[in-house]
């Protein structure tokens, strides 16, 4: 089965503040991190915080 497939998750310990991965067929295909995010109208920081 062809197709993708986005993960998106927040990693605290490596400071990474999102990172989406897309697989293929099963497989990593991409992975691609921002340390940083811009929100237009920002947000609340605590949106953010893990539970």
């Amino acid at each position: 089965m062809n197709g993708l497939l986005g993960r998106l998750a927040v990693d605290i310990g490596t400071g990474i503040v999102v990172r989406a991965s897309t697989f293929v067929d099963g497989g990593l295909a991409e992975v691609t991190e921002w340390r940083e995010l811009r929100l237009d109208p920002a947000r609340p920081t605590s949106l953010f915080a893990p539970p």
